[in-house]
């Protein structure tokens, strides 16, 4: 269930942001492309690539038509971001904000250039938005040090400090009912004010930053992400097994290195498994045994490839049962 609906040209976003929640809003925005929208608020942000979709698709909308956002809540990390992008934006007495750089996981060079530009980006909307030097007198930290400083932790302020330094420009206060009210719903999404540095609790998804806090506060997540891990193991040791006769070490190499099994190595094991070299071994393999013994040197080449095999096999077994807990099944 995605909590993103519409009602009387008001869009909520009122979940953490990722992927399915994001699709949901930018189709409603697209419906309302010519109207006046107000989403209404309630994030502790998420993921990276979803949430600068929203910031996308806020930025197309500028001069268009107007975008206000109301922070009923929290609007943190990404969440955050997207005020920088809207028209109006007004929060009510008990909001809570949080900004610090964007950041995903990195595995080249090209992955860095595009999160560098995207905080560029992201940057420059906050330095349009915002007073720099207020925010560094009330928060101790200027937009400067948040993106260029990598000691810089999360900042995290109220209603009333986003109010002075820009980002926020109506402070809409509400009811002691509306108040606790408010408090009940942003507790549900474990992003109360009370939540939000209390490192005792579950901490939401944004926080988590290691595999060992995933497991700590989503036991059931990390035991299917492990699961699936353990089934795509198991499915790439089963496809090289299927050449172990044609090539026992090269087969035990791609095993160990942890190599995806590619159409070039298919391709080369298929080649030789169809080689004259390989049928005629298969051909007499398959010819009935001789009552007197065999001491021929191709004879003795063959019995050693069949240890080799037995040994690779015995590997495989031993390594699934140790990654996987799975087993070999038996091949004639």
């Amino acid at each position: 269930m995605y909590f993103v609906f519409v009602k009387d040209k008001e869009l909520y976003l009122y979940s953490p942001i990722y992927s399915g929640v994001a699709e949901n809003l930018l189709a409603q925005m697209e419906e309302n492309a010519d109207n006046d929208i107000c989403i209404r608020m309630n994030t502790p942000g998420g993921s990276v690539l979803a949430g600068w979709g929203i910031c996308i698709k806020m930025r197309e909308r500028v001069g268009k038509a107007k975008t206000t956002i109301k922070v009923d809540g929290a609007a943190m990390s990404m969440g955050l971001y997207a005020l920088a992008f809207a028209d109006v934006v007004e929060c009510s007495s008990i909001s809570k904000f949080m900004a610090h750089p964007a950041d995903m996981y990195v595995s080249d060079e090209v992955d860095q250039a595009f999160l560098d530009s995207m905080n560029a980006d992201l940057r420059a909307g906050l330095e349009k938005k915002i007073d720099s030097k207020k925010m560094k007198e009330l928060t101790g930290y200027s937009i400067a040090d948040m993106f260029e400083k990598k000691d810089t932790p999360d900042i995290h302020f109220g209603a009333d400090v986003a109010q002075k330094i820009g980002l926020v420009n109506k402070i809409n206060t509400l009811t002691p009912a509306e108040a606790t009210a408010m408090a009940d719903t942003m507790k549900y999404f474990q992003i109360a004010a009370t939540a939000t540095e209390d490192k005792s609790k579950k901490p939401v998804m944004a926080e988590i930053k290691t595999l060992d806090e995933l497991k700590a506060a989503y036991p059931v997540l990390y035991k299917e992400a492990v699961q699936k891990g353990e089934d795509k193991e198991y499915e790439r040791v089963m496809a090289i097994n299927a050449f172990r006769k044609v090539d026992p070490k090269a087969c035990a190499k791609m095993i160990k290195k942890r190599k995806k099994v590619t159409a070039e190595f298919t391709n080369e094991m298929t080649l030789k498994q169809n080689s004259p070299e390989a049928l005629a071994a298969l051909a007499k393999e398959s010819a009935k045994p001789l009552d007197t013994p065999i001491a021929d040197t191709k004879a003795a080449e063959a019995a050693k490839k069949n240890e080799a095999i037995a040994e690779f096999e015995a590997g495989v077994d031993k390594y699934l049962a140790e990654t996987t807990g799975k087993k070999v099944a038996a091949k004639a």
